[in-house]
């Protein structure tokens, strides 16, 4: 494992490989995309598609950041504060780039 983080009843793990994975509560997205039933679990881990080559992870209570090898940061969970960048308070079960200026 490269890197590991839990939120608020789910964890996230970056593997040496650079993929990311997460189980746990499905609750705001924070565990990816096909989750959109909020009232059920991962219990075990699975693949979160379209993020590679992923060197850190971290998370909030109900959201995640990823930073690639790159030095892009892609971000989604819960958003109701604007926590993931994107100009919008959406929640996003699927991650996005986070646009710097």
């Amino acid at each position: 494992m490269r890197a590991v983080a839990t939120g608020r009843g789910f964890g996230v793990a970056a593997k040496s490989d650079g993929s990311v994975w997460s189980w746990g509560s499905t609750l705001t997205g924070a565990t990816g995309p096909g989750d959109e039933d909020e009232m059920s679990a991962r219990v075990a881990p699975r693949p979160i598609p379209n993020l590679l080559d992923v060197k850190a992870i971290a998370c909030g209570n109900w959201h995640n950041l990823a930073l690639k090898n790159d030095g892009a940061v892609w971000a989604w969970g819960n958003h109701s504060t604007g926590q993931l960048g994107d100009g919008s308070k959406d929640t996003r079960n699927a991650p996005l780039p986070i646009a710097f200026p």
